[in-house]
């Protein structure tokens, strides 16, 4: 004796639980591993890099970052001074007091440098023509245009 439903085959089939698809449970496994996991990660290199910094015995990142003295002597105010004081006879004399106080005050503060404006300075001035001249002049007038700036600022704060 056997029970037979007599309802139909495709009622039979609805009556059981729903079937979820594969793609949609490997999502929602997945996707909590992989945050997990990365947060694991993040929170590691965080650690870590500050373990890192704690015992680090190698220069300091800004001390590094600043521009080497041999670069800085080709765009300082001693550099257009000294090149005004050496093209003076060939390409005319110019009004620059402001720029001569600027080169002052960089003197006082790092004789290397404008040791080392001044050498090379003389070194682009070893062919000098018209052309270069007026080159020369443009510079100088730029740099004593910034160096009048520069005064007037701190001018403005004393």
């Amino acid at each position: 004796m056997t029970k037979e439903s007599s309802k139909p085959a495709s009622a039979k089939k609805s009556e059981s639980k729903p079937v979820r698809s594969g793609k949609k449970v490997a999502l929602f496994a997945i996707l909590p591993v992989i945050a997990l996991a990365g947060g694991g990660y993040a929170s590691w290199m965080y650690y870590q890099s500050a373990a890192n910094a704690a015992h680090h015995d190698g220069p300091d990142p800004i001390a590094v970052s600043t521009v080497p003295t041999e670069l800085a002597a080709e765009t300082s105010f001693t550099h257009a001074y000294a090149l005004s004081q050496i093209i003076a006879n060939q390409c005319g004399r110019m009004d620059i007091r402001a720029l001569k106080e600027a080169s002052d005050a960089e003197a006082r503060g790092d004789g290397v440098l404008v040791n080392m404006s001044w050498t090379k300075a003389a070194r682009r001035v070893f062919l000098l023509d018209e052309r270069q001249c007026r080159l020369f002049l443009r510079e100088i007038r730029a740099a004593n245009t910034k160096a009048v700036e520069q005064l007037k600022e701190k001018k403005k704060t004393s």
